[in-house]
């Protein structure tokens, strides 16, 4: 018998599952087929399935990934009328529609375990947003056109 060890010497203290705050009445665009959704995603009226989440709140995978509704939701969502498929390219004919996540608490927000960085701010533009408030970037030079 040897002693060889197969643990890692590299493996440290485990860190704590990153947490953001996600409103679910906030207004949501889909990035497929670009429907707006300004009163939040339709989905968080029902209760999820798959995480056992009330309505309301956001969904509860213990491994992350809530800035979106689990499968569960956005089917039974659609079976009740409240959400259309999506006409996006799509294999399921979900939406893809995260939650804006803030990094600090914000009114009317919950906390949601992701690992997913922050992609709005309290003041309503998008995080690392140009100062200006520009949504958009600048055109890029086209160096090849000269």
């Amino acid at each position: 018998m040897s002693n060889v060890s197969f643990r890692s010497s590299a493996v440290g203290p485990r860190r704590p599952a990153p947490i953001r705050w996600a409103c679910t009445s906030g207004p949501v665009t889909c990035r497929r087929c670009y429907a707006a959704f300004e009163e939040g995603d339709p989905a968080y009226r029902v209760a999820c399935r798959g995480c056992a989440a009330p309505a309301g709140a956001p969904c509860r995978r213990s491994r992350g990934g809530n800035e979106r509704v689990c499968h569960q939701r956005d089917t039974d969502a659609i079976g009740m009328g409240l959400l259309d498929p999506c006409d996006g390219l799509s294999w399921d004919g979900r939406h893809d529609k995260p939650l804006p996540l803030f990094a600090v608490p914000v009114a009317n927000a919950c906390r949601v375990v992701t690992g997913s960085p922050a992609n709005a701010e309290p003041n309503g533009l998008p995080a690392a947003a140009p100062a200006d408030g520009r949504r958009t970037s600048l055109p890029l030079e086209k160096l090849w056109a000269a």
